[in-house]
């Protein structure tokens, strides 16, 4: 990831900490790559969802939390 890109930008459209929309473009196109490749044990009905889906929605679980103070 560049230096340019990281969580804590800071002011971005007025919210402190916020991300642009390039570098989370970049962070949530990084998480599929590397959710793309995860081992995928599952089988018969139980494969609905790529490996990358399911690593996303963790992800957002995560990323839209606010910060603990």
């Amino acid at each position: 990831m560049s230096h340019d890109c990281n969580l804590y930008l800071g002011t971005v459209h007025g919210f402190p900490g916020a991300m642009n929309e390039r570098c989370f473009d970049h962070v949530v196109g990084r998480v599929r790559t590397v959710a793309a490749d995860l081992p995928d044990g599952r089988t018969g009905d139980h494969v609905r969802y790529p490996m990358e889906d399911i690593a996303l929605s963790a992800f957002a679980v995560f990323f839209t939390q606010c910060p603990s103070s």
